[in-house]
């Protein structure tokens, strides 16, 4: 884990559409936001050309780190993800 204290950033995600999926939707980073509006991004790494989001990592801030990726159901086009990311709060 990041050094205490840090704020738990939840970003969840899924059901993109066929087009969507086309243009490459589900190798995308994702993004979310702290509470004081710092952006948060994850993004998969690419194994045997497929995206692994479970195995998401933390790309912004340098310093935040992956808590856990769960996927929820496995429903329309691919079902839908959730990463939790731990980013240490600014001084």
């Amino acid at each position: 884990l990041p050094p205490f204290p840090y704020e738990i950033v939840k970003i969840s995600f899924g059901s993109p559409t066929n087009r969507m999926i086309a243009s490459g939707w589900w190798s995308e980073p994702k993004h979310g936001q702290t509470n004081d509006g710092r952006m948060v991004t994850v993004q998969p790494p690419v194994e045997n050309g497929q995206p692994r989001w479970a195995k998401a990592v933390a790309v912004e801030p340098t310093d935040a780190q992956v808590l856990s990726a769960e996927r929820g159901n496995s429903g329309y086009h691919g079902g839908y993800w959730t990463v939790f990311v731990a980013v240490p709060l600014k001084k």
